[in-house]
Protein backbone atom coordinates (compact mmCIF):
# COMPACT_ATOMS: atom_id res chain seq x y z
CA UNK A 1 0.00 0.00 0.00
CA UNK A 2 1.13 3.63 -0.95
CA UNK A 3 -0.23 7.11 -0.29
CA UNK A 4 -1.10 7.52 -3.99
CA UNK A 5 -2.60 4.50 -5.77
CA UNK A 6 -1.94 5.68 -9.38
CA UNK A 7 1.77 5.82 -9.73
CA UNK A 8 5.51 5.06 -7.56
CA UNK A 9 5.59 8.22 -4.69
CA UNK A 10 8.10 10.01 -6.93
CA UNK A 11 5.60 11.01 -8.88
CA UNK A 12 4.00 13.10 -6.60
CA UNK A 13 6.70 15.88 -6.44
CA UNK A 14 4.96 16.82 -9.92
CA UNK A 15 1.60 16.09 -9.11
CA UNK A 16 -0.52 19.42 -8.39
CA UNK A 17 -2.02 18.20 -5.11
CA UNK A 18 0.86 17.60 -3.73
CA UNK A 19 1.76 19.05 -0.30
CA UNK A 20 5.15 18.26 0.78
CA UNK A 21 6.29 17.90 4.81
CA UNK A 22 8.98 20.88 5.22
CA UNK A 23 11.19 18.08 7.11
CA UNK A 24 10.64 15.63 4.11
CA UNK A 25 13.52 13.23 2.94
CA UNK A 26 13.90 15.72 -0.37
CA UNK A 27 17.72 15.59 -0.28
CA UNK A 28 17.71 11.99 -0.27
CA UNK A 29 15.10 11.85 -2.67
CA UNK A 30 16.46 13.94 -5.14
CA UNK A 31 20.16 11.98 -5.02
CA UNK A 32 18.10 8.37 -5.91
CA UNK A 33 16.36 9.85 -8.67
CA UNK A 34 19.68 11.31 -10.18
CA UNK A 35 21.35 8.27 -9.89
CA UNK A 36 18.64 6.59 -11.28
CA UNK A 37 18.33 9.24 -14.05
CA UNK A 38 22.66 8.41 -14.84
CA UNK A 39 21.80 4.64 -14.81
CA UNK A 40 18.92 5.73 -17.83
CA UNK A 41 21.71 7.80 -19.43
CA UNK A 42 24.51 4.96 -19.33
CA UNK A 43 22.21 2.48 -20.55
CA UNK A 44 20.74 4.85 -23.35
CA UNK A 45 24.47 5.67 -24.58
CA UNK A 46 25.18 1.96 -24.58
CA UNK A 47 22.28 1.26 -26.41
CA UNK A 48 22.27 4.08 -28.70
CA UNK A 49 19.14 4.93 -27.99
CA UNK A 50 19.39 8.17 -26.27
CA UNK A 51 17.71 10.73 -28.38
CA UNK A 52 13.70 10.85 -27.46
CA UNK A 53 14.00 8.85 -24.04
CA UNK A 54 10.87 9.27 -22.37
CA UNK A 55 11.47 8.11 -19.25
CA UNK A 56 14.71 10.13 -18.92
CA UNK A 57 12.64 13.29 -19.96
CA UNK A 58 9.86 12.09 -17.04
CA UNK A 59 12.83 11.68 -14.24
CA UNK A 60 14.49 15.02 -15.36
CA UNK A 61 11.22 16.81 -14.17
CA UNK A 62 10.85 15.21 -11.48
CA UNK A 63 14.11 16.11 -10.53
CA UNK A 64 13.25 19.69 -11.24
CA UNK A 65 10.40 19.30 -9.16
CA UNK A 66 12.39 18.18 -5.88
CA UNK A 67 15.06 20.55 -6.34
CA UNK A 68 12.27 23.56 -6.41
CA UNK A 69 10.66 21.40 -3.32
CA UNK A 70 14.12 21.94 -1.49
CA UNK A 71 14.55 25.67 -2.91
CA UNK A 72 11.21 26.68 -1.42
CA UNK A 73 11.89 25.07 2.10
CA UNK A 74 15.53 26.37 2.12
CA UNK A 75 13.81 30.24 1.61
CA UNK A 76 11.37 29.32 4.81
CA UNK A 77 13.84 28.56 7.21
Amino acid sequence: YTPCPMIPVYSCYTCHKFHPFQDGPHNNVLKKLRNEAQSFIDNSLNSGDFKFNRTLEQLELTIESVERTIDLFSKVK
